[in-house]
């Protein structure tokens, strides 16, 4: 097992400045109502369904990597360039599905031009209560976020991060930023050097696994 080589920068936090998750989004006319219907779908012609990512290693391929293990099916990947083609292609009903960011779904989720089937966090959005977790929908290993943080090099001075880490931990508190990261269907969590270091060797060998069993390169 490899490990993160997190002993050559140092967090400088928080945990997750802008923490975000997957959604799978697909047309309000799709015949897929619910997960369960593409996971019966899929069990049923294995390997045909697609879903649209935006490119291989991305961290919505990485989560829908994490759904078909834990649902124990097999779905077409479609790489795109990037998740703006992936999202067009959605909207027209080129493909069936696609494994977005929430923030990046958000704006055509609220125009009502895409639907969502499920998100990939530990707990309901609260701009989209009536959309389920994939633990809720039965499949919690499915539970996958998309973290942005902070880090500063080797043998930066522990005063010098301590201090910036206090500086934007009270910046994410601000009320104002947190709506304004919530509106776009993020959320600033904040957090210790500590906590982010131990976030990072954990999501690492997370991914380690996948990466292992699959070949997946990003490209």
């Amino acid at each position: 097992m490899r490990h993160c080589p997190i002993h050559s920068v140092t967090s400088i936090g928080p945990i997750n400045g802008d923490d975000d998750q997957g959604v799978i989004v697909l047309k309000p006319g799709s015949r897929f109502k619910s997960i369960k219907d593409v996971v019966d779908a899929a069990k049923a012609a294995p390997g045909t369904i697609a879903y649209g990512s935006a490119g291989f290693g991305q961290p919505v391929h990485i989560a829908t990597e994490l759904f078909m293990a834990a649902a124990q099916i097999q779905l077409l990947h479609v790489p795109y360039k990037g998740a703006g083609p992936a999202m067009q292609d959605a909207l027209g009903g080129q493909i069936p599905l696609v494994m977005s960011s929430l923030a990046g779904a958000m704006p055509n989720i609220t125009a009502g031009k895409l639907r969502a089937l499920a998100i990939t966090g530990d707990a309901r959005w609260p701009g989209l209560p009536e959309v389920p977790t994939m633990a809720e929908a039965g499949y919690p290993g499915a539970t996958h976020w998309v973290w942005l943080g902070i880090l500063a090099p080797a043998g930066t001075d522990p005063a010098i991060v301590q201090r910036l880490n206090q500086v934007v931990g009270a910046i994410l508190a601000d009320p104002a930023v947190r709506d304004r990261f919530l509106a776009l269907g993020t959320s600033p969590i904040g957090g210790t050097p500590e906590a982010f270091a131990r976030r990072l060797q954990a999501d690492y060998d997370a991914v380690d696994k996948i990466v292992a069993r699959t070949g997946m390169k990003a490209e």
